[in-house]
Parts: structure tokens; sequence; C-alpha cells
């Protein structure tokens, strides 16, 4: 009786993660904007935590939003799949299940309503938001890094490593725009669900790079196979390069 290689479908399991976190996070302004539009005639929400309770602006009611079950169930899918997906060292994993605890936080802890009128930056859902995108740009800046050591093009290596680090910018300056915007202009929020949008899709976009790094290393097939190692490391290692190698 002929035995089958396991190896590949350890492969397709990372590849299908990431490819969820790209679909789900591209898909994901989409999926409340149109859903509001064509379920309730709904316009453009002020933000993307809004749709929670948008339902009748006139009506102000607290849990009521015509997509709020979407958007409950779109940030537990991202949570789930970040908390599953294992990182390549220990300090990427941590970073990961601290940004999927934060996603499932943004779903249990919905934005106050009433939309504050004032700067509110403290509130248990902006502090989830923060810690989501914190630890997201984390992982952009120092840990994506780590898999590259496995491309021998050092052009290619660096154009990698310049990518990610202007997407691990963008993770820390559009939710800090979001906060100016509130501080200084706090009539004027159409423009925020823009904003929140390009921080998602930066988001995705990262995970969309790393699908493309980890097909052009052989890096997935390489870790099904047993063929890399890691510096033993520990939170002192967290601002560290770890370079995961391969064995063979």
């Amino acid at each position: 009786m002929k035995t089958q290689n396991l190896s590949q479908q350890s492969t397709a399991t990372y590849r299908t993660l990431r490819l969820g976190m790209v679909v789900l996070g591209f898909s994901f302004p989409i999926i409340l904007a149109v859903g509001a539009y064509l379920r309730a005639g709904l316009p453009l929400a002020g933000s993307i935590s809004e749709y929670y309770h948008y339902f009748d602006v006139t009506k102000q009611e607290y849990g009521r939003g015509v997509m709020r079950d979407a958007l409950v169930g779109l940030f537990f899918a991202q949570a789930v799949l970040l908390f599953v997906y294992k990182g390549f060292t220990r300090l990427e994993d941590y970073a990961l299940n601290i940004a999927g605890l934060a996603a499932a936080g943004l779903a249990l802890f919905p934005m106050r309503w009433p939309a504050p009128s004032a700067f509110d930056p403290l509130s248990p859902h902006g502090i989830f938001a923060a810690i989501f995108f914190v630890s997201i740009a984390y992982v952009c800046i120092w840990r994506s890094k780590d898999t590259l050591h496995l491309i021998s093009d050092e052009k290619l290596r660096q154009g990698y490593a310049r990518i990610y680090k202007i997407l691990g910018i963008l993770m820390l300056v559009l939710p800090a725009m979001i906060w100016a915007w509130l501080y200084f202009l706090p009539l004027k929020k159409s423009v925020i669900f823009f904003i929140e949008a390009g921080s998602i899709y930066t988001f995705a976009t990262y995970w969309l790079i790393k699908s493309n790094e980890a097909k052009k290393s052989g890096l997935d097939q390489k870790t099904a196979q047993g063929e890399l190692s890691v510096p033993e490391h520990g939170i002192k290692d967290m601002f560290r390069e770890l370079p995961v190698q391969a064995t063979k």
C-alpha cells in the first residue's frame, strides 16, 4: 500500500490561513457598507465600529445596528485566524495571539453609543483597537524579517524588508490619524471610515505580501518538513532579529 506524504497538508494550512486573513481584510469594510445599504438603504456610516449600532441615525438606539451581527462575526473570524496561525518565533506567536484577543475584545466591547461628541481614546473599544494595531505593527516591523534569511537574492530580501517596514508604520500612523481627527475635528467623522478601511487593507496587504514571500522562499514546505530552526529567544529579544534558517 502506498503511503502519502502529509507535508503538503501542513503547507496548505499555512497558505489557507494567510489567504483567509487577506480575503477577510479586503472584504471587511465592503461587507458592512454594501450590506447596510442593501438591507436598510443606509448611507456610509461615520466609522466601521458604528455598524454595531447603525440602524436609524434619528433614533440613536444602542445595539440595533442592521449589520451588528456581521461586524461581530467578522471581528471574531479575524480573532480566530490570528490565534490559530502560529508564528515562526515565540515572539511573533505572542504578538499574533495578543492581536487575536484584541480583535475579540473589539467584538465584545462595541464603541460607546451615542457616539461621543468629544475625543474619547480610553474607551474599552478604543484600547482594544490600539492593542490590535500595535501588535500587528510589531509583527510587520520586527518579526517579518526573521524569515527573509531564506531568500538568497539580497535585492529581493531588502525589497520585502522595506515593504514590511512601510506597512508596519502605516499600521501605527493610520489609527493615530483617527485619534487626531477626532481630537481636532470631532464633528467631521465621515472620513474616519476610509482611514479605518485603509488600516484594515494595510493589514490584509501584509498577509498578501507574506504569502508571496513564503512562496518565493519555500517557507511553508520547509517548515512542514522540519527543515528550519530559529535561535533560542525570549522577551528580552523582542526587538532583535531572529533569523529563521534552513538546517538542511
